[in-house]
């Protein structure tokens, strides 16, 4: 597991565990409300919502699509890209 990103009480995680999952999504977690996602790095699309609430899902979004050339440079990193 790769923390790339903490914002606002939301997690930013590559799960390393898993491979090179397609879509490229990292996984968003909230520490304190328990809710969870996965967002495409690429497109900034949700590709699953486990829980997070609509205005904690938009700011992952938004996170993703700021943070979108960091996210990848870890993927890259990790996976050797």
């Amino acid at each position: 597991m790769l923390v790339v990103l903490i914002l606002c009480g939301l997690k930013f995680i590559i799960f390393t565990d898993k491979g090179q999952e397609q879509p490229l999504h990292i996984h968003v977690h909230h520490e304190s409300e328990g809710g969870k996602a996965r967002i495409d790095i690429e497109t900034g699309e949700v590709v699953e919502n486990l829980g997070l609430k609509q205005e904690d899902l938009q700011k992952a979004v938004d996170a993703v699509v700021e943070y979108r050339s960091d996210f990848l440079k870890a993927w890259d990193e990790y996976f050797g890209e």
